[in-house]
Formats: structure tokens, C-alpha cells, sequence
């Protein structure tokens, strides 16, 4: 299944979470900000947010600094 994370493409498996995602990704769950479509993804909806063919997916993470 193809998704959309940072405006590249990428290869999925089908009923995978965000939670599964970011841990295939390796990517640290800190400080992080998801959306899906558009619409921020509580952390706490992770688990439970199945993700879909053709889902538009930003990972953003906070950054430190002025």
C-alpha cells in the first residue's frame, strides 16, 4: 500500500498504525506532531489510527532554539 510521509512516496503494509509506522521508520516518538490528511493526530490516537492507500502523512518534530 502507498502513503505519502514528507511528500515522499513510500511502500506500506496494509492495517498498519502510525505507532507501527514511526517504530519501521525508527524514528524517535519524542517531541513529534503527526497529521494525516491534514488532521493532527493526537499521540494518545497513534495505536488506533489505521492509515489508508494514498494517506498524506507530515512528521514534524520540535525543535529547540530562538
Amino acid at each position: 500500500m502507498k502513503v505519502i510521509i514528507n511528500q515522499k512516496e513510500k511502500d506500506i503494509c496494509e492495517s498498519m498504525n502510525i505507532d507501527e509506522l514511526i517504530k519501521e521508520e525508527r524514528i524517535s516518538n519524542s517531541g513529534l506532531a503527526i497529521a494525516v490528511n491534514q488532521n493532527i493526530i493526537p499521540k494518545n490516537k497513534w495505536a488506533l489510527h489505521l492509515l489508508k492507500e494514498n494517506d498524506n502523512i507530515m512528521i514534524i518534530r520540535a525543535s529547540h532554539g530562538g
